[in-house]
């Protein structure tokens, strides 16, 4: 059983951390040392058990080891602080720490822990606090460390590059800053204005400082300031300086961008006005006139001559389609669909738009095959409505036999997309792109229309978040496919 127990203890010493011997209890006799205690006295193996670990104490005291036995008998301590002297007279602070072997009779373990110096500790702190000092040094921002007075304990390479400078701030204040600089004191109130209210409402701050650059320019930082507490009383504050120049400019760009686009949404506007109005008028005169002339003086007129004039005729009606297709292009825009976003019931919208088509789906024979559910979605009913009756009519208009329509819809993740499949002629791939570009009309002389349909699909499904596509083989139907956003608002 001893034979166990010491085997035991003997491995658990080979792989102990730290130093660990094993001792008489009543006479201190050094039994047994791991590598760790022999590296730390310094001595052989055979000196050490040939000593009393009593021998290494330099306390002082003479009765240290069987007063600190006593102790540990009683249960008042298992542990001392002490001091013990190694080879070539070496002195090192220790814990000494008993953990007696129950079964094994007068006989303890002893687990020996170096304390550090004060020099050591020391230089352990400094080396610590250089190691931070060169990871804060090197931060991407600004960062500071001011004490509860607002005067610099520590400045940042990227707060002030020149090293003199920035160890002549150290214990100084912002109003310090501008005084050495030669500036007005406007920076340095603004901020104590806000430390002021940090220390008031105990939460951090921010705000952003505006500097003057070399070249005439304003540079923007964001500050932020994090106050640190012991017992309710500020200690410190550590503050972060964020250049969020180009942001700024680009917030500005951007404003300047949406004023433009929307002093020009307003001409565009307008001129839709006019188009639908002022230029139309002059057209229609212009046909009805070339109507009067054909009946009065048709007898005047060849065959040539009344083919002319219908080329009048219809070359006016035309021009008012486009006019009337520009104002519908112009007039679906983001002011529009914005005030009108609601719940659209997809099914109404659809059946709304075949009701719109009725007579030429009669007359046409065509065949509209819908889904068996539909989503609700987030958008414009109206426009919803007018983009399904846009493509159901394409569908119909650019086919040479009976028409064959299929709507159909399936849920992605942040999407619905939907699709309107037909039997027409196709699309060829190089015009796949050019089809959704308003006034491009790739059959003009064989189908009606102005080329407008397609764009404002587009255009509608873009208002939605959405994009659109075409799929064909160019030869047996299209496939028109476009998403909407499930939440238009996110």
């Amino acid at each position: 059983m001893e034979t166990q127990i010491q085997s035991a203890w003997q491995l658990f010493m080979t792989h102990a951390e730290f130093p660990i011997m094993i001792c008489r209890i009543s006479t201190a006799r050094v039994e047994e040392t791991n590598q760790r205690g022999l590296d730390a006295f310094g001595y052989p193996l055979s000196f050490l058990k040939a000593s009393h670990f009593s021998d290494f104490l330099v306390s002082g005291n003479p009765n240290e080891w069987e007063e600190q036995i006593a102790l540990k008998k009683a249960g008042l301590s298992d542990k001392w602080d002490t001091k013990i002297i190694c080879r070539k007279n070496e002195i090192k602070s220790v814990e000494i720490k008993f953990i007696e072997i129950q079964a094994l009779e007068d006989v303890c373990l002893i687990r020996i822990k170096e304390q550090e110096t004060e020099d050591q500790k020391v230089r352990a702190l400094k080396k610590q606090l250089s190691f931070y000092e060169t990871i804060l040094m090197q931060m991407p921002t600004e960062f500071a460390v001011l004490n509860a007075k607002w005067q610099y304990l520590f400045v940042s390479h990227n707060s002030i590059k020149d090293p003199e400078f920035r160890e002549w701030m150290i214990g100084k204040t912002d109003y310090d800053f501008c005084r050495y600089r030669n500036k007005d004191y406007s920076i340095a109130e603004n901020r104590h204005k806000q430390y002021n209210e940090l220390a008031r409402t105990k939460t951090k701050k921010e705000w952003i400082d505006e500097h003057k650059t070399a070249d005439g320019g304003t540079k923007y930082v964001l500050r932020k300031l994090y106050p640190y507490f012991i017992d309710g009383e500020l200690q410190m504050n550590f503050g972060f300086g964020i250049d969020i120049t180009e942001r700024i400019n680009a917030e500005k760009e951007r404003e300047k961008i949406l004023r433009d686009m929307t002093i020009q949404n307003e001409e565009l506007k307008q001129f839709a006005h006019i188009t639908s109005h002022d230029l139309k008028e002059p057209l229609r005169t212009i046909a009805s006139f070339t109507n009067i002339l054909k009946r009065r003086y048709a007898g005047s007129f060849d065959e040539k001559g009344n083919e002319y004039m219908q080329f009048v005729v219809d070359s006016a009606d035309r021009m008012g389609n486009l006019l009337t297709g520009l104002r519908s292009f112009v007039t679906v825009d983001l002011d529009r669909i914005e005030e009108k976003i609601t719940d659209i019931n997809t099914q109404k919208a659809i059946s709304d738009a075949i009701a719109n088509l009725k007579l030429r789906i009669e007359e046409t024979h065509t065949n509209i095959t819908l889904p068996t559910n539909y989503p609700n979605i987030k958008g414009h009913p109206q426009f919803f409505t007018q983009l399904f009756q846009n493509l159901i009519l394409n569908a119909i208009k650019f086919c040479k036999k009976r028409p064959e329509i299929r709507i159909d819809w399936a849920e992605q993740t942040d999407f619905f997309q939907f699709s309107v499949q037909d039997n027409g002629i196709g699309i060829d791939d190089k015009y796949k792109e050019r089809i959704f570009k308003l006034f491009n009309r790739l059959d003009r002389g064989k189908y009606e229309g102005t080329g407008v349909g397609l764009a404002i699909c587009k255009k509608v499904v873009q208002l939605h978040h959405g994009s659109m596509w075409v799929e064909s083989d160019g030869i047996s139907g299209s496939t028109f496919f476009f998403t909407v956003k499930k939440n238009y608002l996110n």
